[in-house]
């Protein structure tokens, strides 16, 4: 599970040249694959089903056409001790796929090196982190794992909510609910991650339901499970056939209600067309009654014809016209 509860190691700028001894650095430097670091919990991603389908796609790509300039790796050079580390800062996608794409090519054709840029100079952890969500050059971030990057510089770097959302260009009210979202329980992020609720629904069903969330949520997830006619074997669920909680099974009656609003243009012009018809008067008169109450209740679909006429100007009369004229030649 990507959960970002651990407090990422600030690195030291190291000796650039130093790190890539030996490497080409025509437009972009050419370091050995087996060179290239990951810095422990910083990633973000969640290593699902679609993840893990991205990095068969990158590897079967990287076979069949070679790790191309356009896909350069970003790297921080680093300092510890006296050694010169090289991290990577953006390309953790690409890291695994030449690791599968390798794994399964013949000694001769692996691929030995790859092209990588370092950031700029002055970089900190903060700007890289930020980066995260700025600057991701590959398949984009998820909200949750947008909701992890929100959560580190608020928690590690102490950003504050509109320190935050100018910074990745979002509103301070979408860094709220992905905070939120954050401090959540366990298992509401779990559920989140697994694709079982979206996050807004997640985060809509934590303001409304509270302390009460988690339940809600396991109680709406265990009645799709129902009526998707899934089988437990053994004890387990089996999740072959997918199932996702929406916001109309947490709130059926919102959803309800939605339904009718969509249908009321539809509902008046029947209602009407029965008003008209001559079986009208002859129905009893209490249905006829209610009917009519009906018909009261339901404002008539405002027409295109009816919406032009409203937004043309009224006539002006004799006098204000030659008053009008007037202003436009003092104009």
């Amino acid at each position: 599970m990507t959960d970002d509860q651990s407090i990422i190691k600030d690195l030291v700028p190291g000796s650039i040249k130093g790190s890539m001894k030996g490497t080409s650095s025509a437009d972009l430097w050419q370091p050995s694959i087996d060179k290239l670091k990951i810095l422990p919990d910083f990633n973000v991603r969640v290593k699902d089903e679609e993840y893990h389908a991205h990095i068969r796609y990158l590897a079967d790509s990287m076979k069949a056409h070679g790790f191309k300039k356009n896909g350069a790796m970003e790297v921080f050079v680093a300092k510890e001790g006296l050694e010169d580390v090289i991290y990577i800062t953006d390309g953790h996608c690409r890291y695994e796929a030449v690791h599968l794409a390798n794994s399964e090519l013949s000694e001769a054709d692996q691929i030995k090196t790859v092209y990588a840029v370092t950031v700029s100079s002055g970089t900190s952890m903060e700007d890289i982190t930020l980066g995260l969500v700025q600057s991701n050059s590959g398949k984009q971030l998820t909200q949750y794992e947008k909701a992890v990057v929100f959560k580190r510089l608020s928690m590690q770097f102490g950003k504050t909510t509109a320190e935050i959302a100018h910074s990745a260009c979002v509103s301070v009210t979408h860094v709220d609910r992905l905070l939120l979202l954050m401090s959540s329980p366990l298992r509401v992020r779990q559920m989140v991650q697994e694709r079982l609720v979206a996050v807004d629904v997640a985060i809509d069903a934590i303001k409304e339901h509270g302390s009460n969330v988690v339940q809600v949520l396991e109680k709406a997830l265990a009645e799709l499970r129902a009526k998707a006619d899934l089988s437990v074997k053994g004890g387990v669920v089996d999740n072959s056939a997918r199932v996702k909680i929406t916001s109309k099974h947490l709130n059926p009656q919102t959803a309800h209600q939605k339904q009718v609003k969509k249908a009321a243009p539809k509902l008046y012009a029947t209602v009407a067309k029965l008003k008209a018809h001559p079986v009208f008067d002859h129905l009893p008169d209490d249905l006829r009654q209610e009917i009519m109450e009906l018909m009261g209740e339901l404002v008539e679909p405002e027409t295109p014809d009816d919406a032009q006429q409203q937004s043309l100007p009224l006539p002006l009369d004799e006098d204000n016209r030659v008053s009008q004229e007037s202003k436009e030649v003092a104009l």
